[in-house]
C-alpha cells in the first residue's frame, strides 16, 4: 500500500478549478433567447453586457457582433443546427469560441435551444 499525503486546502481548491479536459459551456435558450439552464462552466464565464436597446435577449447580447448573434438567433428558431466561431462575451472578455447550437423540443410542443461553446484555437 502507498502513503497517503494530505494536500493543503489551497491546492485542493486550485485542482478542482483547473479540469484536465477542456470545459464546455453548455446554456439552454428558450425560443426567444432567454437563459432557461446553464451547467456550471457556463455559470461561471457567461456574459452578456446590459441591454441597451429594448427587447434585445440574452443570447444575441452574447456575442460581440450582435448583427451575428441576430443571424444565429433566427437560425436556431428555423431549427437549424449550427457549427461555427465567433466572438462572445465572457467574464474575462471577449473571446474566440467554437460554437454548436441544436434545437430542441419538448413535450409540450415548446421549442428552444441548446448553446455549446468550446474553447477555440488562438488566431495564428
Amino acid at each position: 500500500m502507498g502513503q497517503v499525503r494530505a494536500l493543503p486546502a489551497k491546492v485542493v481548491a486550485a485542482r478542482a478549478i483547473a479540469p484536465s479536459v477542456p470545459a464546455v459551456m453548455s446554456t439552454l435558450f428558450d425560443h426567444k433567447g432567454a437563459i432557461l439552464f446553464r451547467n456550471a462552466a457556463a455559470r461561471d464565464d457567461f456574459a452578456a453586457p446590459k441591454d441597451t436597446k429594448r427587447g434585445t435577449s440574452t443570447f444575441v447580447r452574447h456575442f460581440a457582433d450582435r448583427s451575428q448573434g441576430r443571424h444565429l438567433l433566427e437560425a436556431a428558431a428555423a431549427g437549424q443546427t449550427v457549427r461555427a466561431e465567433a466572438l462572445v462575451h465572457t467574464q474575462a472578455g471577449v473571446v474566440r469560441r467554437a460554437i454548436e447550437i441544436s434545437p430542441l423540443i419538448g413535450r409540450d410542443e415548446q421549442t428552444a435551444f441548446m448553446l455549446d461553446e468550446y474553447l477555440a484555437a488562438p488566431l495564428a
